[in-house]
């Protein structure tokens, strides 16, 4: 085991231990084991195409959430031993860049540590002793200074066994709207790319009341590389990112640039079918920066997020 102060944030593992084939899409490099629990080493990106492209000057909350699954999965397959082609599934997931300030997206700012303490890890057993889900709680720290916290819980299975229980799953769903073949997409993404979008337009729906679509891109090497047969819960962070940012600019009167998502909360309820309608239902609480949202296929919620926002 290496000391805290000896982490390396040059070697991430190969791409395919932590399901990936691109490299750009590692960020976990490495842990070590203290007397108070595990560090886990990432290296936030500076210059990848979506997390590096936003309208503000902060690191992005969802390649936070992405680096604790990755973390997460790391240590499953390190330190519980899951085979790494078996399928992991995030039940819960969250992010918190606190405080903002120490969260600025500039050269020479990317070294995140990730920390669990006594009671913020915790492993699920299956009857033969067998390890079958985990939780991880973790205060992170940017360059050394505190930079908010994050956690996660998933589960695993064998992949032979992941195919009968989708395909249980499926049989059990019921008729659903078939997803647009296009829609015009939303533009106050908080990206400046607006082939970012993952949304079409958002439509008033009543006071502080807001719907849209999910937008699906199947190619998008961050969200579908390797593919998937659902929609990856990475998707609907994003969405959630992108539906508060909007949301709270027409609210308010701002533009993207001024609001940065300072918080995520994502809780995966259901699996959401790739080629299903998926509806986002947007809640804006009064007198806040918080936002809730629901994602719904065929009247059915599949993910809840809750956003906190912070305006510049």
């Amino acid at each position: 085991m290496r000391s805290d102060s000896s982490l390396s944030f040059d070697s991430p593992p190969p791409p395919e231990l932590l399901q990936q084939r691109a490299g750009e899409q590692v960020f976990v490099t490495d842990w070590s084991q203290g007397d108070d629990g595990f560090t886990f080493a990432a290296r936030l990106p500076l210059e990848h195409p979506r997390y590096s492209d936003t309208c503000n000057g902060f690191h992005d909350i969802v390649v936070i959430a992405e680096a604790i699954t990755q973390v997460g999965m790391a240590a499953s397959v390190n330190l519980l031993g899951v085979p790494p082609e078996w399928e992991f599934f995030v039940q819960s997931i969250g992010a918190s860049l606190d405080p903002l300030e120490n969260n600025l997206r500039e050269a020479g700012s990317c070294r995140l540590t990730l920390s669990t303490r006594e009671g913020t890890a915790g492993v699920k057993f299956r009857p033969d002793g067998s390890a079958s889900g985990a939780f991880l709680k973790t205060l992170n720290a940017l360059e050394g200074k505190p930079s908010g916290s994050s956690e996660v819980k998933a589960f695993w299975m064998p992949p032979n066994r992941y195919r009968d229980f989708r395909r249980r799953a499926r049989n059990r769903r019921p008729a659903s709207e078939v997803a647009p073949a296009s829609a015009e997409p939303e533009t106050m993404i908080g990206r400046e790319n607006p082939a970012s979008s993952v949304l079409s337009a958002l439509e008033s729906d009543g006071e502080r009341r807001h719907t849209c679509q999910l937008v699906v891109d199947t190619s998008d090497p961050t969200f579908n590389d390797p593919p998937v047969d659902h929609v990856h819960g990475l998707l609907l962070c994003e969405a959630a990112r992108q539906a508060a940012t909007a949301a709270i600019c027409r609210e308010r009167g701002l533009s993207p640039g001024e609001v940065v998502i300072s918080s995520e909360q994502m809780k995966f309820i259901a699996f959401a079918e790739l080629d299903r309608l998926t509806r986002c239902e947007i809640d804006v609480e009064r007198d806040s920066g918080t936002v809730r949202i629901e994602f719904t296929q065929s009247g059915r919620c599949v993910c809840r997020a809750a956003v906190e926002a912070a305006v510049l």
